[in-house]
């Protein structure tokens, strides 16, 4: 939002009316402001919003114009530049995904990074209530902006691992430039036994 003032300086009241040109980003003011007694002044107020996918540094200019209704030669301008800030965010999906292997087994989940954020970031792993053995990926990874990876996490089910016995992480990617924001991923893993079934193949040769 951008508080400006209008004075009207004439000798005698007046309405303005009001013109905003230049803008790409949506832009609003109201289209008049006044009557403004002789020498007084009232506030006009112009809101500019940041497209989402507005990246870190991005500008767009205003330029906001104030015309005398009685005297239409008669106006003033003023320039309003806005600048999007940085913005950060991460996703981690799937939310949740479980699977199965054999005691003394490792198990590979696939989980994608997004960097949701209008800048450049450095996402961090970490990894919460495991018992087994958790391989995260690099400790940390350097993403543009929107931009995703694909990252591997590494499950040991324990040789010791009883048939049914269940562990669950939460795997959690965190921005370093922000640490409030960050997402996760609960995975489970379950040790089962694989059962193999044979079945013979019987030749039999009927002779011609």
């Amino acid at each position: 939002h951008y508080p400006l003032q209008v004075d009207n300086t004439g000798s005698v009241a007046d309405t303005f009316d009001v013109s905003v040109s230049g803008e790409r980003w949506a832009t609003i003011a109201p289209p008049s402001v006044g009557p403004l007694a002789a020498g007084a002044s009232t506030n006009l107020v112009v809101t500019v919003t940041i497209p989402a996918e507005a990246l870190f540094g991005e500008t767009d200019t205003a330029n906001v114009t104030v015309a005398s209704q009685g005297e239409p030669a008669v106006s003033a301008s003023a320039t309003l530049t806005t600048t999007s800030n940085n913005v950060y965010g991460v996703i981690v999906t799937p939310s949740a995904d479980r699977k199965y292997g054999e005691p003394g087994t490792t198990v590979i989940y696939a989980l994608q990074v997004t960097n949701i954020g209008n800048t450049v970031d450095t996402l961090c792993f970490g990894s919460e209530g495991n018992s087994w053995n958790v391989h995260l990926p690099t400790p940390c990874i350097t993403l543009a902006a929107t931009s995703a990876t694909e990252v591997s996490v590494l499950i040991d089910i324990p040789s010791s691992a009883a048939i049914g016995d269940t562990n669950t992480v939460t795997v959690i990617a965190t921005s370093e430039s922000d640490p409030t924001r960050s997402d996760s991923a609960v995975l489970t893993t379950e040790a089962l036994e694989w059962v193999y079934i044979y079945v013979p193949i019987v030749w039999r040769d009927y002779g011609h």
